[in-house]
């Protein structure tokens, strides 16, 4: 009999967490915009807060502590002016996870890493955040 009680671990190294799949789109909205724009990913950890979080499966709000990521975007040409366009709130566990789509207040619960890509392409590509780009663009390089 085995001295080892921990089971069979998970290998971690093919999860991408809900931090680096939005690190890698900030990297590419740089490279696509020449630098101009850039989206910044903020991450706070859950600390002393309990924030209500709702599952598809379970279809019912738990309490829990939640870790959340923020991403925004910024130009250098234009100082002082964020522009939030989401917030993640997942679990230790990562997922479930909800997405808030802070231009629209539209709510996203992703049960795993597929449906969080579906809606992160719903929101990064709708037409009100391409607007809102195209018009950082557009101020950030029309006195230039």
């Amino acid at each position: 009999m085995s001295d080892d009680l921990w089971g069979s671990l998970l290998d971690t190294e093919k999860i991408r967490t809900p931090y680096g799949i939005l690190q890698k789109q900030a990297e590419l909205l740089s490279e696509k915009t020449n630098n101009v724009l850039t989206a910044f990913i903020k991450r706070e950890g859950p600390e002393h807060r309990n924030l209500w979080f709702r599952s598809k499966k379970e279809d019912k709000i738990r309490l829990t502590q939640l870790f959340q990521i923020y991403l925004s975007i910024n130009s250098v040409y234009i100082p002082n002016y964020d522009y939030a366009v989401l917030r993640v709130d997942h679990p230790l566990e990562i997922y479930p996870l909800n997405i808030k789509d802070l231009s629209t207040d539209t709510k996203y619960i992703c049960e795993n890493e597929s449906e969080l890509l579906t809606n992160l392409r719903i929101i990064l590509g709708s037409p009100k955040l391409q607007e809102v780009i195209k018009g950082l663009i557009v101020l950030s390089t029309s006195d230039l």
